[in-house]
């Protein structure tokens, strides 16, 4: 075969490097690294098609997950997720001392009962949570003259069948009007 030093035109318009167009007529020696004369457009097709492929991974383990919960709804072991209401436990006071707040509700929807409960401090002031381990509670803590603080808690829920978890967060805020 005759050595060909520059791009050939393909019937659609395409240019196809000297490199790709022996490896293609089968030339010994071409077998590899073929990449190196590979034109914009082909780079750009094997961009578009990695895309494509993890597009299309990224939706079969969308559909896996899909397949996951069913499959755990009927063995009864499916996740499950926790609400926290009201968002937010808050308490204002005129004069200092001690303030606690309103309380705020975890509610757990799917899994198996009974649930654990246990707040603890994700950021913030440190307030004391009156019931750490249930699913109802309010905070308390001390404020002194003109005081502001605020912060969050996190109460992590334990499903009792597979002890699985799940955390919701709320927010604590307390005030000193003087």
């Amino acid at each position: 075969m005759p050595p060909i030093t520059t791009p050939l035109l393909e019937a659609d318009g395409r240019t196809i490097s000297p490199a790709w167009y022996r490896y293609f007529q089968g030339e010994r020696g071409y077998s590899s690294n073929v990449n190196s004369g590979a034109t914009a457009a082909a780079a750009a097709a094997a961009e578009a098609a990695a895309q494509a492929a993890a597009a299309q991974a990224t939706a079969d383990s969308a559909n896996q997950q899909v397949a996951d919960v069913a499959a755990g709804v009927a063995a009864g072991t499916i996740m499950f997720s926790a609400s926290v209401s009201p968002a937010i436990a808050s308490a204002t006071r005129v004069g200092p001392g001690a303030v606690t707040t309103n309380s705020v509700t975890v509610t757990v929807a799917g899994g198996t009962g009974p649930f654990t409960y246990a707040w603890a401090l994700v950021s913030g002031d440190t307030f004391t949570p009156n019931s750490p381990t249930s699913a109802t509670t309010n905070f308390s803590t001390s404020l002194t003259a003109g005081q502001e603080k605020s912060g969050v808690y996190r109460c992590t829920v334990t499903d009792t069948f597979d002890a699985s978890t799940y955390g919701v967060n709320a927010g604590v805020s307390a005030s000193e009007l003087s």
